[in-house]
């Protein structure tokens, strides 16, 4: 059952033009609009003018730390990512650039733990590709930092 309050506040957002009541709102969808574009540069500065507003954006910091990564400035991604990582550690997307972050830098033991526990439902061929890389290092296998994140970052899209 539809209240009158609900019907009347229902009609009004409708025939009322969407204003945004502040200027987050065109911030973020500009960023996101060169992050669709893989502007990275652009993009990157979009997230930082976010996250000067509001500090806990959760997608902004981890899109910033992706932005971070493609850029070349991958010890910014890392710290960004593992800031994003300490508030939601479920975060695969985050963590898994996370791991490349570290792969770039040569650092693979430190990749491989950032990948302990992984899982994307959503990109399973990431989750078994991970998983892969994970298992020859247990085995003893020497890893190449460039091999695994050839192998890894075609798979994110």
């Amino acid at each position: 059952m539809v209240t009158r309050r609900e019907l009347l506040f229902g009609l009004a957002r409708r025939l009322a033009p969407h204003t945004p009541l502040s200027g987050l709102d065109a911030q973020i969808r500009a960023a996101d609009a060169a992050f669709a574009a893989r502007d990275f540069a652009v993009a990157r500065e979009g997230y930082r003018a976010v996250l000067q507003t509001q500090r806990d954006h959760h997608e902004a910091r981890v899109r910033l730390g992706i932005c971070c990564y493609y850029l070349g400035d991958f010890l910014q991604a890392k710290d960004t990512l593992v800031l994003a990582l300490r508030h939601r550690p479920t975060d695969s997307l985050a963590q898994a650039y996370l791991g490349l972050s570290y792969a770039r830098r040569g650092q693979v033991a430190k990749a491989l733990a950032a990948w302990e526990g992984f899982m994307d439902p959503a990109n399973i061929p990431l989750t078994r590709e991970i998983n892969l890389w994970r298992a020859l290092a247990e085995g003893g296998e020497a890893i190449d930092s460039q091999e695994l994140v050839a192998a890894i970052e075609p798979l994110l899209g």
